[in-house]
This record gives structure tokens, C-alpha cells and sequence, in this order.
């Protein structure tokens, strides 16, 4: 029997033609790596086949730009991996590219399923966010021809204290059935967007039935989807709930995956972003990394902390605005272990 049910990479391979005000990627941040060397990546990462069956890649920032995409999407089934079901994109390559009918086929012929996709508003609204002029109707046009050929739509709605008449109406109007409102992670960029961020009044304004649009098909039950704001997760904290259901989705208990993200060659634990380093491409063996189930310290202090201490000494009473509350607890994690680079 292996270790693993599946194991994924999260591998970058070029930068996104996007600058959104939620995203983990900095701005000026476009690193391409040349096809030789994804190459050598997936060679070096066809090794954990010996302990998992399903080895996974998740290509980022934004693969449909990348000009070899068709021949690193054969490579790679070539090797006994498969990208991840669902392909994370804003479709520019579907709708700027010649040979898009060709790269969409190819997503498919090796595992894709559908894609995930965002909207942040109406059409001006939108482009603004994202900071790409023309994003609001690339993304619908990549969202028509990507349907057309076979794939399913996913949409993240996300809100922001500016955008809640627009997303509702967004809501009503996407004829795809896979589709939610979304509250942005608290990455570095967006912490800097605080001043709209959503609150607890504009939730509350919404809907009293938040089931209806904010949770996920996969995940329907799922309390990890919860949004609160901070002043009631700290309450919930103190009275000393059990908050490790709201960090984790319901799953098979059983069933054991892992995934680690690169970065410029370096890995990281995807719980916190690029900030907690567990090993480098270029030095370290893969498959080590996962055998091992190698983690960071703020992954283990992550996962041993007491909520209810963390919430007291770092809790913000007087705030309102909304979070998932893994959200919350990266925060407060971050004030115990004195990072000062943010999330």
C-alpha cells in the first residue's frame, strides 16, 4: 500500500497578466522558467510515484500563457502525472492566443475537467480590481469557448464593501450551477486593501441563509466555509469550542494527500503562502520532502496551537470585518511567531 492518496506540486512557470488586489503573487513578480527545465522538474517529481498513485501538478501563475503549454502538458502525462482537475485560470490564453482551440483540448486530453475562474465585479468594476483593462470580458469569452469544447465553469465570486449589488447580480445571472461568494484569504496585498473589506453589517445584508451562496458544491456542510467576523470568532475562541472543524474540510479521514508549492525554486507549505520554506528544488530530493511529510515550524505551531490562547493575546475585539477563521488563525500565528512580512 502507498503512503499517499495523492501528492501535488504547485509549480510555477510563468507570471499572470493579472495584478489583482487579492492575490498572493506580487505585482511585479513574472518569473518563466524554459520548458528544459520544467522538464527536469517533472522528472525529478515522477519520483514519488513509488509512494502515491496520483501525483498532481498545479500550474501557476497563469499557465494559458505559457508559450509551450501543449508539449509541457504531454511531458507531463508522459511522466505519470496529471494537472489538477480543476485548472485555476482567467482564460487570456483562450481568447488571445491563435491555437486556443488546441491548448483547451490539450487541458483536456490530459485531465482537466474544468476551470476555476473569478469575477469581482461589473465590467469596469472588475478590470479596475484585477488591474488588467479588458479582464471582465476576456474572462467571459475564455468561460464560452472553454464550455463550448467541454469544459465545466467554476465561479469565485468575490466581494468587497464596494461590489455587493454587482455580485448578486452576477450570481443571478451565470447560468453555471457551480458558483459562490467568496471572502478574500488575508494575503499581503489585500491586507493593504483593509479599508473594503467586507464587514459583518453587509453579510448580514445579503442573506440570512449564507448556505445559499457562499458554500461549495464539494464541500456543502463544509465549516472550514464559514465567514465570520473576528470579534465573533474570538468569542467562539474563548468559550472554548472546537475549532479544529472549522480549519478542515469534510473529508475521509483516511484518505491522505499533501501538497507543497515552488517558488522560484524554493518550496514552501501551502498553509501560509510563500513564507514558511521546508526545501529547495534545485538541493533536495521531492520525494524526501513528502516521505518525510516535511513541514515548517509555522506549519506544526499552525496545528498545535490553542485558539483560545492565540485569540486573547492577538484577537482584535473591534473588528468586524469577515474571515474564514483559517484566515483568522493564520493572522494571530503570524503576531505569536513575530513575522513581520505579512501573509
Amino acid at each position: 500500500m502507498k503512503k499517499f492518496n495523492h501528492l501535488t506540486l504547485c509549480l510555477e512557470i510563468m507570471g499572470c497578466n493579472q495584478k489583482c488586489k487579492h492575490c498572493y503573487i506580487p505585482d511585479n513578480k513574472n518569473k518563466f522558467k524554459p520548458l528544459k527545465d520544467v522538464k527536469l522538474i517533472l522528472d525529478k517529481y515522477s519520483e514519488v510515484l513509488s509512494i502515491t498513485e496520483k501525483p498532481r501538478i498545479y500550474l501557476h501563475d497563469e499557465p494559458t500563457l505559457y508559450p509551450e503549454i501543449i508539449e509541457l502538458l504531454i511531458y507531463t502525462s508522459k511522466k505519470g502525472i496529471k494537472p489538477v482537475p480543476t485548472l485555476s485560470t482567467n482564460g487570456v490564453g483562450f481568447v488571445k492566443r491563435d491555437n486556443w482551440k488546441d491548448i483547451i483540448s490539450a487541458f483536456i486530453d490530459n485531465g482537466v475537467k474544468g476551470l476555476n475562474m473569478s469575477l469581482f465585479g461589473n465590467k469596469d468594476y472588475h478590470d479596475k480590481f484585477a488591474g488588467f483593462k479588458g479582464s471582465y470580458k476576456i474572462i467571459r469569452e475564455a468561460a464560452k469557448r472553454a464550455k463550448a469544447l467541454g469544459l465545466w465553469i467554476h465561479w469565485n465570486l468575490f466581494l468587497t464593501k464596494d461590489n455587493i449589488d454587482q455580485m448578486l447580480s452576477l450570481y443571478k445571472e451565470l447560468p453555471d450551477k457551480s458558483k459562490v461568494l467568496s471572502i478574500p484569504g488575508s494575503t499581503n496585498k489585500w491586507i493593504k486593501w483593509d479599508n473594503i473589506h467586507i464587514t459583518d453589517k453587509e453579510i448580514n445584508l445579503i442573506t440570512k441563509t449564507p448556505e445559499k451562496y457562499f458554500y461549495s458544491q464539494k464541500f456543502p456542510k463544509s465549516k472550514s466555509l464559514y465567514i465570520k467576523s473576528e470579534n465573533e470568532w474570538i468569542e467562539m475562541c474563548l468559550k472554548g469550542q472546537n475549532m479544529k472543524k472549522y480549519l478542515e474540510n469534510e473529508e475521509d479521514s483516511d484518505y491522505k494527500s499533501m501538497c507543497l508549492m515552488e517558488q522560484d525554486y524554493n518550496i514552501f507549505d501551502m498553509t501560509f503562502n510563500q513564507i514558511f520554506k521546508v526545501g529547495n528544488l534545485l538541493k533536495d530530493s521531492l520525494k524526501e520532502l513528502y516521505l518525510n511529510e516535511k513541514c515548517s515550524r509555522g506549519l506544526t505551531e499552525f496545528n498545535n496551537s490553542d485558539p483560545a490562547i492565540l485569540a486573547k493575546k492577538y484577537g482584535d475585539k473591534n473588528n468586524n470585518k469577515v474571515y474564514y477563521f483559517e484566515n483568522i488563525m493564520q493572522t494571530w500565528l503570524l503576531k505569536h511567531l513575530n513575522i513581520n512580512e505579512g501573509l
